[in-house]
Formats: C-alpha cells, structure tokens, sequence
C-alpha cells in the first residue's frame, strides 16, 4: 500500500496502478451515470474523507465508503474511465481560462 508522503519517492505508475476500471463493483456502478459528473457526485457525496486510510483497492474504497486523497482520486478515475471517459479527456489544463 501506498503512503501519502510516497508522492517523493514512487513513480507515477505506482499511482496509475490503483486505478481499477475493471472492477466488478466499479464496472457495475459505473453502468448506472447518465454523465461523468454523477461518478464525481457519488465520490464527493458518498465517500468520506479520511487521510490516513490506505490508497487501494478501490473495491475497498466503495465497500467502506472511506478514502484518503489518493484512494478516492483512484476510485474517481477508475468510475470515469469504466464509463468510457477517455485518459486524455481527464486532465485538466491550468493555463486555460474558466
């Protein structure tokens, strides 16, 4: 399991590795989303921050309905991707206004 202050240390595949679109529980919520936003609803509503839990497995993140930053990002985009949303469509540019 990851820790927070992993961030120096591990590569980023250490991270992409947490995200699970083929989860059962994951692909099976998932199929419920009208849209991208109701996967960031169901994080932002139904999972409880609490930074010291461990970052994985996603299934555990949706089961206990708890997650550290890192755990709910990986649950995030593993609900997006399992809805169709494509990697490239998930950044975010900065520069951009609005």
């Amino acid at each position: 399991m990851l820790a927070f202050l992993d961030f120096r240390t591990n590569p980023i595949d250490s991270y992409i590795d947490l995200i699970e679109p083929e989860d059962p529980d994951v692909a099976k919520l998932a199929k419920q989303f009208k849209s991208y936003e109701a996967a960031y609803r169901i994080v932002a509503d139904e999972i409880k921050f609490v930074p010291f839990v461990p970052c994985g497995p996603v299934s555990a993140t949706l089961k206990h309905g708890v997650g550290s930053c890192i755990g709910t990002a990986a649950l995030l985009c593993s609900l997006n991707r399992a809805t169709g949303l494509p990697q490239e469509a998930a950044w975010i540019d900065l520069g951009k206004d609005g």
